[in-house]
């Protein structure tokens, strides 16, 4: 199966608002049977009723499908296993109660510019300071990259409302410096490489086993807990796959501190050494091929956590 969604309850909410705003049509309903390889963007893409449809459309139906069939949050969007039966909406009129178009269009071409001199004039120095922390990127941890790119994704009014935020913020992905986003990646590798390292690491954690068409177990979800409690807050977390054997083959993941993908994690990393991050739903691009010694140690971690716990 494809990588799931992993988001925190602040960024997942967006997800949340989208899926509250979804009116799936029952009407002419149709039963669908996952196979190996599907993901719900491309189960909306494939059934929606409309040639060329905007990536937009397509994601609304993604949502309609998903309260069809109660998945509610965004682990189980995601969570999907080899021969489920799902329902996929009547899309004839599919509709979602969203003004996005609208506000994405204004704000595109007005507020997109981080250093724009309309924005507060209190905030006027802040592109100033985001470039001289972003241009040395040796040696530098998840906290730095953490900072530098919620600058960049956050919207300079805090005043604006949460949907003019999410717009604001996914306009703003493009404009991570290439650096930046390898640098925060390169430095989730070292924390999960030390989050996981020692003899008993795996009792940190908490565990969700993923499947596999013939009822195998294919991945573990691995998570980091505030408090190490079942309802903490997730700090962070991490996909495993693994093959037939049982062997770790790649990993996705989020760097914590930022969440900067809505629909997928940010990172996805084969035992190769090559890192990919997503694009549009499920669609990687390979962004870097990491020395295999940069993640030997972490994929070796994590091998010790899969054998004992999937």
């Amino acid at each position: 199966m494809v990588s799931p969604i992993s988001k925190n309850s602040k960024t997942g909410s967006y997800a949340t608002a989208q899926y509250n705003a979804a009116k799936p049509n029952e009407k002419g309903k149709k039963k669908y049977r996952v196979v190996k390889g599907d993901n719900l963007w491309n189960i909306a893409k494939t059934h929606i009723q409309k040639n060329n449809a905007k990536k937009s459309e397509i994601s609304n139906f993604m949502y309609e499908i998903a309260k069809l069939n109660k998945k509610s949050t965004i682990k189980a969007m995601n969570n999907l296993k080899v021969n489920e039966v799902l329902y996929i909406p009547n899309n004839n009129n599919s509709k979602i109660a969203k003004a996005q178009p609208k506000t994405n269009t204004a704000k595109t071409t007005k507020q997109t510019p981080i250093n724009s001199k309309t924005s507060a004039s209190k905030n006027t120095t802040k592109p100033q300071i985001a470039k001289k922390h972003i241009t040395p990127l040796t040696g530098i941890n998840y906290l730095q990259t953490s900072k530098e790119i919620n600058k960049i994704l956050t919207h300079p009014n805090s005043r604006v409302n949460y949907t003019e935020k999410m717009i604001y913020k996914q306009n703003q992905i493009k404009k991570i410096p290439p650096k930046l986003y390898l640098a925060h990646g390169k430095a989730g590798i070292d924390y999960w490489t030390k989050t996981t390292a020692g003899k008993n690491a795996e009792n940190k954690f908490f565990y969700e086993k993923n499947y596999s068409y013939d009822g195998k177990p294919s991945a573990l979800i691995i998570s980091k807990r505030e408090g190490n409690k079942c309802q903490g807050a997730i700090q962070a977390e991490i996909y495993v796959n693994v093959n037939d054997k049982g062997k770790v083959t790649s990993f996705s993941y989020n760097t914590p501190g930022v969440n900067i993908n809505d629909i997928a994690f940010d990172y996805k990393v084969s035992t190769n050494g090559k890192m990919e991050k997503p694009t549009d739903y499920g669609y990687y691009n390979t962004i870097a091929t990491l020395p295999k010694t940069t993640v030997a140690k972490l994929t070796n971690n994590l091998q010790h956590i899969i054998d004992k716990k999937l």
